[in-house]
Parts: C-alpha cells; sequence; structure tokens
C-alpha cells in the first residue's frame, strides 16, 4: 500500500510538472484561458507547487483579473510559508519566517500599482528589493512608483545611489 501511494505520488509530480510547462507554453503564446485551465488542474494536483501559484496570478493579470490575482499572489506565500513551517518543526529556536522569492511581492505590487493603490505597490517592491537588492526591474519599479507619488528627489537618489550596482543592465 505505501508503495502505491509513493508512486501514484511521482506519477502526480510528473503530470503536475508537465501540466505546469504546458500552461507556461499557453502563457507565453496568448492563450491564457487554456493556460488558466491548465494551471488550475496542476495546482489541485500538487497545490504545494509554489512556482504554480506564481503563474497562476500571472494569468489572472493579464486578464485583467487582478482581485483574483492576489488571491493568488497570497496562496503562493501561503505555500512558501507552509514549507518553512514545516522545516522548523522540532527546531528548538525556530527562525521567523522571511519570504524567499522575491517575485511574489514584485507581481503583488504590480498588481497594487494597476488597482491605483501605490503606497501598498511601493511596500511590496519594497519587499522584493530586501529578498533580491540586485534585481534591476525591482529598483525601476520603485523609483516610477516613488515618481507617481510626487517623491521625485527620493526617487531620484534611490537610482542615483544603485546606478553604479546596473552598470551592466542592458536595460
Amino acid at each position: 500500500r505505501a508503495a502505491r501511494e509513493s508512486a501514484k505520488a511521482s506519477i502526480d509530480a510528473l503530470r503536475a510538472g508537465t501540466e505546469y510547462d504546458q500552461s507556461l507554453r499557453q502563457f507565453e503564446t496568448g492563450d491564457l484561458d487554456r493556460a488558466l485551465e491548465s494551471i488550475e488542474s496542476c495546482i489541485t494536483r500538487i497545490p504545494t507547487m509554489q512556482k504554480s501559484h506564481l503563474l497562476r496570478a500571472r494569468v489572472l493579470v493579464e486578464q485583467g483579473n487582478l482581485v483574483t490575482a492576489l488571491t493568488a499572489l497570497e496562496d503562493a506565500e501561503s505555500v512558501e510559508r507552509i514549507q518553512f513551517e514545516a522545516q522548523q518543526e522540532g527546531v528548538e529556536e525556530p527562525a521567523e519566517f522571511t519570504p524567499l522569492n522575491p517575485d511574489v511581492p514584485y507581481l503583488r505590487g504590480v498588481v497594487l500599482e494597476q488597482l491605483g493603490r501605490i503606497e501598498d505597490a511601493l511596500g511590496a517592491y519594497e519587499s522584493a528589493s530586501a529578498i533580491s537588492p540586485r534585481r534591476a526591474e525591482y529598483l525601476l519599479a520603485r523609483a516610477e512608483v516613488l515618481v507617481i507619488l510626487g517623491r521625485l528627489e527620493e526617487g531620484r537618489a534611490l537610482l542615483d545611489a544603485d546606478s553604479g550596482e546596473f552598470a551592466d543592465h542592458p536595460g
């Protein structure tokens, strides 16, 4: 019985991986409805695959379903938190949860910005930058939002302070 369950879990993982890849291709070619269907099937099969929740959010953003995309991003963060807490079980002094995937808060910032929640978007972009400070798109998103908020000097200072860090960035 245990061997059968293990085999089923392995097959589910393979199918979920295939569904994820298929959904990604569909997303990249603009077939958003089929991409959403594929990724939701993948999530049903393996709900703990964080990248699936993130791809679901990306599809939803492209479809204009921004509020639902925020829920998908919450799911992605929850998966990471649950996995972290499972690793902390039995540890005498467990560490505090710190997100590791900067794409989750970055995409949250994109969605919040599109919803007109600019201050919240800034906080999300700052979270992404805290996780991955050398990613140019996170820095540029923060600077852009500061300009939108009328904080031009702060945005300029941010870009000036970090311009040397991204000298080799083509964009």
